[in-house]
């Protein structure tokens, strides 16, 4: 219901100057309060970029770095009942190497790779070709029992060792006999082709 100017518990001019201003003012403080918010961060945002700046700077070279060559190196690999595919250690220095009944699915290349100890194969299986071309060993090669599904592919066996195929197709590896007795001891020396019989 609309108030008449002239009904009692009239407001004077200045009284409505008064709550003018003081609508005006509050309205006024309302923006100031909004304006001011609007320009101080999100407090987690400050901690996070707070967190992260020492982060985000790279303190060290990014450029690839290789450690020192080290002659003294000792690499021992213990990688027994493997599945191995397309295995390439050509050129490799291995201290010790173990691969019984490790299985070789594809090419495994060994060519002139150092064997400072033992290696041994004994059990393994090789679908593939082989190559153990002017591979080193220092110590002893155990081959025995290992088999070979693919006599027909390129074969190159460590000195001492021979392809013997069996009926079935398939071949197993064997030490050759020197003397009137198998070949016993260390193999030093590189590997040649071996002829499938």
């Amino acid at each position: 219901m609309n108030r008449h100017p002239n009904d009692g518990d009239q407001e004077t001019g200045s009284d409505l100057r008064t709550v003018g201003r003081d609508r005006h003012g509050r309205r006024v403080d309302g923006r100031r309060r909004i304006r001011a918010a609007r320009l101080v961060p999100f407090p987690p945002v400050v901690i996070a970029a707070a967190l992260t700046a020492p982060v985000c700077v790279p303190t060290v070279p990014t450029a690839r770095q290789y450690p020192p060559a080290n002659p003294d190196t000792r690499m021992r690999l213990n990688l027994t009942g493997a599945t191995l595919i397309d295995f390439d250690l050509a050129s490799g220095h291995v201290t010790q190497a173990n691969f019984d009944k490790a299985t070789f699915i594809g090419e495994a290349d060994f060519d002139e790779a150092t064997f400072s100890e033992d290696a041994n194969f004994d059990g393994a299986a090789f679908t593939e070709g082989v190559g153990f071309g002017a591979a080193t060993f220092t110590g002893d090669v155990g081959l025995g029992g290992a088999v070979v599904v693919n006599p027909a592919a390129q074969h190159v066996w460590p000195e001492g060792w021979r392809l013997e195929t069996t009926p079935e197709g398939t071949a197993h590896l064997a030490r050759e006999e020197t003397d009137g007795g198998p070949a016993t001891g260390s193999l030093t020396g590189s590997g040649g082709p071996t002829a499938v019989p």
